[in-house]
């Protein structure tokens, strides 16, 4: 069984780190220092204001191939941050990369937590960063400090000097299509002198729209009979007109799928999770237009949930997370056929300027592509990979407009 969860989130970071950026920055210096000495691109620096102690993680950068550290409580972290109850187990999702041009990236995403994190300027859900960014999460500062050949080994020296943070206004929505990979605009390195950031909302799909503020529509059972999905939030109407219509549509789509199953065969088998065998799973859909190119680029298949959603540029840039927690856009709800193995947050699906990615949230049972385990994995198009080695996920993308 299924949801998909109709969301609104405001991430409001708790506001309770009690040393202040620059004591936590001159304090975990040294020991960033040290890491850059030995060639790191990026350091991870962890400080808890109450007892000082510092974490610190060096990440080596390499052209479109990323670097993927999950922050949390839970012992498959990358760093734990352990000294503060309100951090969940899976809070945060850091990315580092180069870009094809060598431009060094950072993105930082909430993995819809209660409490979420704070920019030095304030809330924020997601943050793409060109250098050194700095965020409150709980009881703990959390810096990606870019390597600096230039910066000074004496803390107060590296913190006086560092570059001017200077904040540009990047929309997801501006992502532009190339030879099927996508790249952003590059703002953010228009002045090497600075250190640009870009905050980013997340965007997600609404009636098969592509909307901001976030939410999701449609839900159902694996037996195939939809209704509402549980909703999260009381600002917005559970059930509006936009959301009957879909319902119908999938309905529909649900019984001309048995139909053909029926009527013929198709090389597109796919097992569901109750025993049946369904084939043509997806049937034949018009190419869209031009006009339509960035709201469909592929089609995320969940066989096992009796499952199919398009989805585009907009709503994969905000990543798509899969898993048991009552905030993922695609949740799954135990009903004893294997599935209460999947983590609360298991899987993220990201869209960033080095493609489509398939990213393990630091889940217990694992992500695997045929058989072989794996922590990031770009999404070709015809992917399949396992969650938990108990449910599938199918990634097809949409063939190019001709």
């Amino acid at each position: 069984m299924y949801e998909i969860n109709r969301l609104t989130i405001a991430p409001m970071a708790c506001a309770r780190v009690t040393l202040s950026l620059e004591q936590s920055f001159t304090l975990a210096w040294p020991e960033v220092y040290q890491r850059f000495e030995r060639g790191a691109d990026w350091v991870i620096a962890c400080v808890h204001g109450g007892t000082q102690s510092v974490l610190t993680l060096p990440l080596h950068t390499l052209a479109n191939i990323p670097v993927d550290v999950i922050l949390g409580r839970h012992d498959h972290c990358d760093l734990k941050l352990l000294l503060d109850p309100e951090v969940s187990l899976r809070h945060l999702l850091l990315r580092a990369y180069r870009t094809r041009e060598g431009a060094q990236r950072l993105r930082i995403i909430d993995l819809h937590t209660t409490w979420g994190f704070s920019l030095e300027d304030g809330p924020c859900y997601s943050v793409l960063s060109a250098g050194d960014v700095n965020v409150a999460c709980g009881a703990y500062w959390i810096m990606a400090l870019k390597r600096n050949p230039n910066a000074s080994s004496d803390p107060h020296t590296a913190w006086a000097t560092r570059p001017e943070r200077v904040m540009v206004e990047v929309n997801p929505l501006e992502l532009q299509p190339d030879d099927g990979e996508l790249s952003l605009l590059n703002r953010l390195d228009a002045d090497p002198q600075h250190s640009s950031y870009a905050r980013l909302p997340r965007v997600t799909i609404q009636g098969g729209t592509v909307e901001a503020p976030p939410s999701v529509a449609s839900a159902g059972t694996r037996g195939g009979s939809l209704r509402a999905a549980s909703v999260l939030g009381s600002e917005r109407n559970p059930i509006d007109e936009q959301f009957e219509r879909m319902r119908a549509q999938l309905e529909a789509e649900y019984e001309r799928v048995k139909k053909l199953a029926s009527a013929k065969e198709n090389d597109a088998t796919t097992a569901l999770g109750d025993g049946a065998r369904l084939r043509a799973v997806r049937p034949e859909r018009p190419h869209p237009t031009d006009d339509a190119a960035l709201a469909h680029l592929g089609t995320l298949d969940i066989p096992g949930l009796m499952l199919s959603l398009e989805l585009g540029v907009d709503a994969l840039a905000g990543g798509l997370l899969i898993g048991r927690y009552e905030r993922c856009e695609l949740r799954t709800i135990a009903s004893g056929d294997g599935l209460d193995s999947l983590s609360r947050v298991h899987l993220c699906v990201l869209l960033d300027e080095t493609g489509l990615w398939a990213i393990d949230t630091a889940s217990t049972n694992g992500c695997f592509v045929g058989r072989q385990p794996f922590k990031s994995l770009k999404l070709e198009s015809h992917a399949v990979i396992e969650l938990a080695q108990k449910l599938g996920v199918y990634w097809t993308r949409r063939d190019p407009v001709s």
